[in-house]
C-alpha cells in the first residue's frame, strides 16, 4: 500500500527476481519515494486503484526499474 496526496493505492511490481525483491524490502514505513508508472488498473474485489510500478527511486538512488519485454510494442 502507498499513499499519494492522501489517496491510498496498491503498488504492484509483477514477477520479481530475488535481487530486485531484496532492494524493495529495504523500504520502510513513511519513506519518501518517486514512482513512475505507465498503468493504473481497478479490480472489483479491491477498494483501491492498483499502480504497476515501472521505476522506484529513494533519496536519488534507483531501487527498482522494470526491464521492458523483448519484441514488444
Amino acid at each position: 500500500m502507498i499513499q499519494i496526496n492522501d489517496t491510498d493505492y496498491i503498488l504492484n511490481f509483477g514477477p520479481l527476481a530475488s535481487k530486485e525483491l531484496q532492494q524493495l524490502r529495504s523500504l520502510q514505513v513513511n519513506d519518501k519515494i518517486i514512482i513512475r508508472s505507465n498503468f493504473v488498473s481497478y479490480a472489483p474485489k479491491y477498494a483501491y486503484a492498483i499502480i504497476s510500478g515501472n521505476y522506484v527511486e529513494r533519496g536519488g538512488k534507483l531501487i527498482y526499474k522494470s526491464i521492458p519485454r523483448k519484441g514488444g510494442c
